[in-house]
């Protein structure tokens, strides 16, 4: 009797690893829910080469299969995709409060590895749309030099954070940063 259940534990297939689940505070906070997506969606797929699609969470859901596009189960609005390819990964926070989102990403990024800053327009640039923030650093991600694009704005009519991850960032990041 031992014999056959143990053949039939090694016969079944293993099921597929649970997603971590997300603090409380994902679910009342923008912040922490781009924070949980981030790390379990962005950045788990880069870390691994692969695309959002191969890192399964069921915490953040295909919402548009023709575009790609994922959504975090979360306060606020959090979307991600990984297409076109030459992008890593791209989030998009639309709600919380855009400094906190960027020093939430900025210290994420800097539990990867040392980032190095390449370009920063400083709080208060401004265009016809409203005031911003742009941004780009250097991290090595899952053993990538990696570029990190970051644009933080308050204006009503932006997303409050957007970030693209892009790996093979020609020269930008050659040498710059150090893993």
């Amino acid at each position: 009797m031992l014999a056959v259940l143990l053949m039939l534990a090694q016969a079944a297939p293993a099921a597929p690893p649970k997603s971590p689940t997300p603090p409380f505070s994902a679910l009342v906070s923008p912040t922490e829910s781009a924070r949980y997506a981030l790390t379990h969606g962005c950045l788990a797929a880069v870390r691994r080469k692969a695309k959002l699609a191969d890192t399964p969470n069921a915490f953040i859901l295909l919402v548009d299969r023709k575009r790609g596009i994922y959504r975090m189960n979360g306060a606020g609005t959090v979307l991600m995709s990984d297409t076109p390819p030459q992008v890593g990964c791209y989030m998009r926070v639309m709600d919380g409060d855009p400094e906190r989102l960027r020093e939430m990403a900025l210290l994420l990024l800097a539990t990867e590895a040392p980032t190095t800053p390449l370009v920063d327009s400083g709080p208060g640039s401004r265009d016809s749309v409203g005031s911003f923030r742009q941004e780009s650093h250097c991290v090595t991600i899952g053993g990538r030099r990696m570029a990190v694009l970051i644009s933080t704005s308050s204006a009503p009519r932006r997303p409050k954070m957007q970030l693209s991850l892009v790996p093979n960032a020609g020269d930008a990041c050659v040498g710059n940063a150090r893993p």
